[in-house]
């Protein structure tokens, strides 16, 4: 069984990471409805390459139907 517990100081840790180095996570709603991702990160995905290592490529995971679905 996987532990899915929050460990909070990790939590701010990584936040504080991402923060400082303008990293933009998608919300969980957003992964959920990829339609509700704001056009100018749509726009600026069509510029990274999909397998480039670039953090706004985890704005391409989605699920929908409990699938997990990589956006092309």
């Amino acid at each position: 069984m996987i532990d899915l517990t929050v460990n909070s100081i990790q939590a701010k840790s990584n936040a504080k990471h991402c923060k400082e180095r303008g990293v933009l996570l998608p919300t969980f709603e957003e992964m959920k409805h990829s339609e509700k991702i704001p056009g100018n990160i749509k726009d600026e995905l069509k510029t990274i390459g999909m397998w480039d290592t670039h953090p706004k490529n985890l704005f391409r995971i989605t699920w929908k139907t409990n699938m997990l679905k990589i956006l092309t």
